[in-house]
């Protein structure tokens, strides 16, 4: 995967590199704002816990995009998050 991004990315390098310095300038800044929503996103799911058990759900709610069903519930200790309560552990 890694090998594909950086095929891509020397592919829009070359294809810009007659272009305008203020071009390729804006290329890189667009990039490197990409990169920065990727990580802020990957740090959320890292972050993102249960109120009840604290457990990790980071791979839960990605594969809600992945497999198309929404999480409504801890899959380790079963509260739901539709009550927005959070138990005192």
């Amino acid at each position: 995967m890694g090998a594909i991004v950086a095929a891509v990315a020397l592919a829009i390098i070359a294809m810009t590199w007659n272009l305008s310095p203020w071009y390729f300038y804006l290329l890189a800044a667009v990039g490197v704002l990409g990169v920065a929503n990727m990580a802020g996103a990957l740090l959320y799911l890292d972050r993102t816990r249960c109120p009840n058990c604290r457990s990790r759900l980071g791979i839960q709610i990605a594969n809600q995009y992945r497999f198309g069903r929404l999480v409504a519930f801890c899959p380790f200790c079963g509260v739901g998050f539709d009550k927005c309560e959070a138990r005192s552990p």
